[in-house]
């Protein structure tokens, strides 16, 4: 009995809470939820819409403003922002920060079906504000391991916060309410035996409206901030420990006052001391019952919004999504547009002016002569042969042009997009004119990616606290690179180093700074890397020590094997292996250095040779010119002689080449056509 009595006043003082959160905000919530409606189409006064659609009038409904929201969205998902970590002391390294990332990327790109991040900032841009959420669940097939999940809020309404809360990104916050709708039946099968309130209780009152209607149950759940206390301890050497997150495999000795780390150093403890944590409690209720209720790991909410424009002054705060001061000059697009179609729709087609004489045999022809298309019209040219004319057609209001064009400026105006942010031809011709009016385009809404920003910073630390939390034991995690290439990887493995135990990817110590990386994805990096390669090599002579990297960034098929083969064909020094060469593989490259060496002396002494013989020959032709005899000149030069003496000093630059290399026995010199040892 105490228990439900207990739940009662828990729950009235719930209710109490939230109601005065919403009615604080209420007037935000109006327009926000107006703002939904209007974007979506609902542009037109109810009452007016009524009135002409009952006269036959028309009501049109050009809606213009979802370019400019897709404009804004889109540059968002193009830059593709992401969390990432760097190491900030207390045992943190860049090994491990590297893993953390990869652990992100993970996160993400699990969620990327899902889009929490477009989500969230597309209700900002529309309404003001938007959400998403950070969970946690169990894999699928394996209930002993859990993992970190985003999720996105689709109804922008459905949280309900703090009104005393003033961050953008509501960090200050000290409770929220997320509502969800459920039907009658599936709570009543979700929640055997809990209370269901409904509108003929007598303990019902006017706050409950929010909570229970006909056909649907409405639930929520409420995460609050309490202030708590936690141990921490100073070590030797100034590292700080919490007591109750120490490092895996250390072992704390209260008595002697020192801890033992897995791989036996022993720190002694310098000083204990309490300080203030944060404790998350969550709560799930309906109107009139606790359904569930426990405590968040991290110290910080797990629900985070995204606002759009927010301006605060005294104890009121007015929020606004891209479309807030584009409604009206909307409006009047419509209005102008759905008057010009009524003009011109209601105008009379131009008569004819035609004599009794004209159309005399003729008259039905003439009376359906607005009816279809005819090919002709005959009419009598005798008496009188001048051919029957129009009057002038109804001409189109240039003031209704001017209001039409007006709106359509406005709506640019208010929302600072013009149309070179929107991809239309405009009075810029020049490409950086365009550019830089598509930089002011997005200077004007780039307050959306700053907000995005700082939310995805405060979800990067709740999900940095939540690592060592939920990767707490020895496991294979997927860690996704930049490049969005992934592997299997251990985390919290114990392995022997030195004859010691380490933990191998220790997620359970280090700080950790979170930042958000706004910038191009790595495939459109990878694209502009492409095109830069292109232009720097474009019509050089060493273009072919590059083509492995212009391939590697390239996404056509076989660009990976492409990229391989080149490499091998490029000389040694260029290879750039990342991994250390086996003793056989360094072997294979000393003689392959050596093999090369060799052709180029012989490429020179071959030179060498071709040069000899031209010589000489020339020299014959001069002595042939002066009338001296071949065999006097073949005396003084004996080509096989020369070409011996080349052969030899070849092969001592060879020799010597090859004894400098000492993981190879020195060869014994022989001659070049295998005729024996050299004199």
């Amino acid at each position: 009995m105490a228990d439900t009595n207990r739940k009662a006043d828990q729950v009235k003082a719930y209710l109490a809470e939230f109601q005065d959160d919403w009615e604080a905000d209420e007037h935000n919530r109006d327009r926000a939820r107006d703002d939904l409606e209007f974007s979506a189409g609902e542009q037109w006064d109810a009452n007016d819409k009524s009135a002409r659609e009952s006269e036959g009038r028309p009501c049109l409904t050009i809606n213009r403003l979802p370019q400019f929201i897709r404009q804004v969205v889109g540059d968002l998902r193009d830059v593709k922002p992401s969390i990432s970590v760097r190491p900030n002391g207390n045992g943190a390294d860049e090994d491990t920060a590297e893993v953390i990332n990869g652990i992100l990327r993970n996160i993400e790109d699990r969620s990327k079906d899902e889009q929490p991040y477009t989500v969230a900032v597309e209700s900002a841009v529309r309404c003001g504000i938007g959400h998403f959420r950070i969970t946690t669940d169990h894999l699928p097939n394996n209930p002993f391991a859990q993992d970190i999940f985003l999720k996105p809020i689709h109804n922008p309404l459905a949280v309900v916060w703090d009104y005393g809360a003033r961050s953008i990104t509501r960090a200050d916050a000290k409770h929220v309410y997320v509502r969800e709708g459920m039907t009658r039946a599936h709570y009543e099968k979700e929640f055997p035996g809990a209370k269901l309130l409904d509108f003929g209780d007598d303990d019902f009152d006017h706050m409950t409206w929010q909570w229970i209607m006909p056909d649907m149950v409405m639930i929520a759940e409420r995460f609050s901030v309490e202030e708590g206390k936690a141990a921490f301890i100073r070590l030797e050497g100034g590292a700080i420990l919490r007591r109750d997150r120490l490092p895996l495999g250390a072992q704390l000795n209260e008595v002697d006052g020192f801890i033992r780390f897995i791989d036996g150093r022993e720190t002694f403890i310098e000083e204990t001391a309490e300080a203030a944590v944060r404790k998350i409690k969550w709560c799930k209720f309906s109107g009139g019952d606790i359904l569930d209720e426990g405590e968040w790991p991290t110290e910080d909410i797990p629900i985070v919004p995204v606002i759009g424009e927010e301006v605060h002054f005294e104890k009121t705060k007015l929020r606004a999504g891209l479309i807030r001061w584009a409604k009206d000059p909307q409006r009047l697009y419509n209005f102008w547009r759905s008057t010009q179609t009524e003009v011109i729709g209601s105008a009379p087609k131009a008569p004819y002016m035609v004599g009794a004489s004209q159309i005399a045999g003729f008259e039905e022809a003439w009376l359906a002569a607005n009816k279809g298309n005819k090919p002709f019209l005959p009419f009598n040219d005798k008496e009188n042969p001048a051919r029957p004319s129009r009057e002038v057609p109804p001409q189109i209001s240039s003031g209704m042009q001017n209001e039409i064009a007006l709106a359509a400026d406005d709506m640019k105006a208010t929302t600072g997009i013009y149309d070179a942010s929107l991809g239309n031809r405009s009075n810029e011709t020049a490409g950086v004119a365009i550019r830089q009016r598509q930089k002011e385009g997005d200077v004007s809404t780039n307050f959306f990616g700053d907000n995005l920003a700082a939310s995805m910073r405060r979800a990067g630390r709740i999900i940095v606290d939540l690592i060592p939390i939920v990767y707490d034991t020895q496991r294979a995690i997927r860690i996704v690179a930049d490049d969005l290439s992934d592997n299997l990887d251990e985390v919290n493995s114990i392995v022997i180093e030195n004859g010691l135990p380490k933990v191998y990817n220790d997620l359970t110590v280090g700080d950790y700074d979170v930042t958000v990386n706004i910038g191009p994805s790595y495939a459109t990096k990878r694209q502009e890397a492409l095109e830069g390669m292109a232009l720097v090599l474009q019509g050089q002579p060493f273009a072919q020590y590059f083509l492995d990297l212009v391939a590697k960034n390239s996404d056509w098929p076989g660009a990976d094997q492409f990229a391989e083969r080149a490499k091998k064909l490029l000389p040694q020094q260029l290879q750039d292996d990342d991994e250390e060469p086996t003793p056989e593989e360094a072997m294979r490259r000393r003689q392959e250095q050596q093999l090369s060496q060799i052709q180029i002396a012989l490429q020179m002494a071959g030179a060498e040779a071709e040069i000899v013989d031209k010589q000489a020959k020339a020299q014959k032709t001069a002595q042939e010119a002066e009338g001296v005899e071949l065999d006097n000149v073949m005396k003084k030069l004996d080509l096989s002689a020369l070409t011996g003496a080349v052969q030899q000093a070849v092969m001592a630059a060879v020799v010597q080449a090859l004894a400098g290399q000492a993981a190879l026995p020195s060869p014994q010199p022989t001659a070049l056509n295998g005729a024996g040892p050299l004199n």
